[in-house]
């Protein structure tokens, strides 16, 4: 009965370890066999991310074009506002002349305006979209894109903020035919015209910090993924070697339970 016990306990021990020989054997001749397709794969996704930055990156450098542009109409359309505003207060024979101005370029120049900033407001929210893609990917370097206020939207505002002032040059030109004692009264609004217009400006130069933000994360990123790039390859290799000791390992544990299994069966075999 005890031999009988015995020369199962070895039979046990001969299979588990001829099973964990085999297991590691295998294992490791997949590690080795898939550790280049997978270190392809990965560069391969890291090319993919570091073009999507690059055509990001582009988009920003548009959208700055595009925000450095309506800033210079916005500031030529202020410095024309004030200028008007001293004429009205100087000589009434301006009158037609403001009209003129108010009621055909100052809404033409608005209306470039806002064009700019749709354009670049579809531009931001493409970029918008990929760096919430792109930084929402597991393991991916850096925090979430999560900005308390996105820059299409940012942008947005800035047109909507430009939507009175049609309306209000109007009100101003009907006042300048009516009547030309109502200069009081139109240089007021210009004053605040002129007001509204440095918020504009303002608002744009905020929006042109955003984009310089979103140039500094995006240049940022780029970076990390280069190091990442450069990196993959040696992370993916000390992991590889660090597997294949440690199925040597296993695997060397395996044989020690194999021999036993041997020995045992040997013993019975002498008595």
């Amino acid at each position: 009965m005890k031999n009988s016990f015995r020369r199962i306990s070895a039979y046990l021990l001969i299979f588990s370890g001829a099973i964990g020989v085999a297991l590691s054997l295998v294992s490791l001749v997949v590690l080795w066999l898939y550790k280049q397709p997978v270190e392809s794969a990965l560069i391969h996704q890291i090319d993919n991310v570091n073009s999507a930055l690059k055509t990001t990156s582009e988009g920003l450098n548009l959208v700055s074009q595009s925000l450095s542009t309506t800033t210079g109409s916005v500031s030529t359309l202020e410095n024309t506002v004030e200028t008007l505003a001293q004429s009205i207060q100087d000589t009434t024979p301006m009158i037609d002349t403001l009209s003129i101005f108010i009621s055909e370029d100052l809404p033409a120049t608005i209306t470039s305006t806002q064009t700019s900033l749709i354009a670049a407001q579809s531009s931001a929210r493409i970029i918008d979209n990929v760096l919430g893609i792109v930084t929402k990917i597991p393991f991916f370097p850096g925090e979430p894109y999560n900005p308390p206020v996105p820059l299409h939207i940012a942008l947005g505002r800035v047109s909507s903020s430009l939507d009175d002032l049609p309306r209000t040059f109007i009100a101003m030109d009907t006042s300048l035919k009516a009547t030309s004692q109502n200069l009081t009264l139109i240089q007021a609004n210009i004053h605040l015209i002129a007001k509204d217009i440095s918020q504009v400006k303002q608002s744009l130069s905020e929006a042109n910090q955003v984009v310089s933000q979103y140039q500094l994360l995006v240049s940022r990123l780029q970076k990390n993924l280069k190091n990442m790039q450069t990196q993959a390859p040696l992370w993916l290799d000390a992991l590889a070697w660090a597997l294949t000791i440690f199925l040597v390992w296993i695997g060397s544990s395996q044989v020690g339970l194999l021999l036993l299994g041997l020995d045992i069966l040997r013993s019975l075999v002498v008595v």
